[in-house]
């Protein structure tokens, strides 16, 4: 598998960083904090493992977090959900998870959630359609209310690239309840943002996770509301601009930069 970034991947991840950081606050609209965007693919569901788009992956990190995070300037490994981890051998790893965080559900954070939803998802009958994300993995054991242990079925020298952008974690009560379509509607994890409102096919609104961890390497929320627009035709993107349809700050990364001259209604 080549781990080589595509365009799409760098500038949707260019967004995650935007919405991220407060270094860079005036892509939000000033007015109400908003940051508009749009892409042209329907996301079918939410649930990371049930999809394979780019987008899919993108809100994944909006929402949700993963046991560690790879630095996207100095591609270290840093912990995340984990508060350290370490390999005992070259089949075994062990992570120390950190105490205090909520799912934006109430849920507390524990190795509950982590044991749940590595070992479903890396069930075969549960038929995830990322299943060379979670296939090396044997099996996730509970060592304590804050410590769990992943077994690997053989080596394999990526397990950390793939625990660090591709294994969200989920709270193991709520999606043992509504199941793989109804996390796919209404997503809870312990990221930075959460889904307010989603019209499927459509659009799909952020808003800031304030009670976010301070610890988090991903950094704290700078926007305050995020609203992602489904706009299949480029064409349409371009003329909405220009007719000034959208208010606040707006970006269309599918739009090519020659384009943006014409949209002299957008802000």
């Amino acid at each position: 598998m080549s781990l080589r970034p595509t365009k799409l991947s760098i500038i949707l991840l260019t967004l995650l960083a935007v919405c991220l950081t407060s270094v860079i606050p005036t892509w939000a609209g000033k007015a109400d904090d908003t940051l508009n965007f749009a892409w042209n693919k329907e996301l079918e569901t939410m649930d990371r493992y049930y999809n394979t788009a780019r987008e899919g992956m993108i809100v994944s990190r909006m929402i949700c977090d993963d046991l560690i995070y790879r630095d996207p300037v100095t591609f270290e490994y840093k912990p995340l959900l984990a508060k350290s981890f370490k390999w005992i051998d070259n089949l075994t790893m062990e992570f120390e998870l950190r105490k205090g965080i909520t799912f934006h559900n109430g849920e507390k954070f524990d190795a509950d959630d982590v044991v749940y939803t590595l070992n479903f998802m890396s069930n075969p009958d549960n038929k995830v359609l990322v299943q060379r994300n979670v296939k090396w993995i044997k099996n996730v054991e509970k060592l304590g209310p804050y410590k769990v242990r992943i077994n690997l079925k053989k080596p394999f020298p990526v397990a950390l690239e793939y625990l660090a952008g591709n294994l969200p974690i989920y709270p193991n009560e709520y999606y043992a309840k509504v199941g793989s379509k109804g996390f796919g509607l209404k997503p809870v994890g312990t990221g930075p943002y959460k889904v307010s409102e989603q019209v499927q096919g459509k659009r799909i609104v952020f808003v800031r996770n304030d009670n976010y961890f301070k610890e988090s390497p991903k950094g704290k929320p700078a926007i305050g509301k995020l609203v992602q627009r489904t706009i299949p035709e480029i064409t349409t993107m371009v003329a909405e601009l220009m007719t000034g349809a959208w208010t606040g700050s707006t970006w269309c990364p599918m739009i090519r930069p020659r384009n943006w001259a014409k949209c002299a209604g957008s802000s």
